[in-house]
């Protein structure tokens, strides 16, 4: 059996993961999460995954290397949120939770119904580079889907970050998150979400 543990079990999100035990027929290998987070765990599939808080959209996309995602003491359980109006124009990416309607969605069959163009991936997203207008990425924060996020947006294309107001991250968080490949033009509230917007680093 093979298993993943995410570590510390106090963490409220990927982004604060500091290491993960791989477990496999009883042999135990550590993974240092310090820097990069899903490039790090997404090179095999787990049958099961233990891990601490994450964002929906974090749940979303580790479920797609696992049977079983166990959060705390419960199995992940998808629960549907508002769709937001964010009025995009051009081709649209989008990363994690269902929240908007983009061109095509990133996460997994358990958001099957809530969007029209599914695509079932964790690391390295499979389109080409510059291939979108917009990318929204929806409840992760994770620097390596940040720098996929730049790699298939377009130069002048804009960036999203979604968070949810009531999950424990401060904006200022997702902002710093964001800003590693984006400049930062601005953040708000909406209908109980943070939506912080980049344009690409050149």
């Amino acid at each position: 059996m093979k298993y993943l543990e995410l570590l510390p079990s106090d963490a409220k999100t990927l982004k604060h993961s500091l290491s993960a035990i791989y477990h496999n027929d009883g042999k135990k290998e550590e993974i240092d999460l310090s820097y990069s987070k899903i490039s790090q765990i997404t090179s095999d599939n787990y049958d099961f995954i233990f891990s601490h808080k994450l964002l929906n959209g974090e749940a979303l996309i580790l479920k797609n290397i696992t049977s079983f995602l166990i959060i705390d003491t419960r199995f992940f359980r998808y629960i549907r949120s508002k769709k937001l109006n964010l009025n995009l124009k051009g081709k649209t990416l989008q990363i994690g939770s269902p929240l908007t309607n983009a061109t095509v969605t990133v996460s997994n069959d358990l958001a099957y119904f809530y969007v029209d163009n599914l695509v079932n991936s964790v690391y390295p997203l499979p389109f080409r580079d510059n291939s979108f207008d917009n990318v929204i990425i929806s409840e992760i924060l994770d620097y390596d889907i940040i720098r996929e996020a730049s790699r298939v947006l377009k130069n002048n294309g804009k960036a999203y970050l979604i968070i949810n107001a009531f999950d424990g991250v401060r904006p200022v968080e997702a902002i710093k998150v964001l800003s590693i490949k984006f400049n930062i033009k601005f953040a708000r509230e909406l209908e109980g979400f943070w939506i912080i917007e980049g344009t690409k680093k050149n």
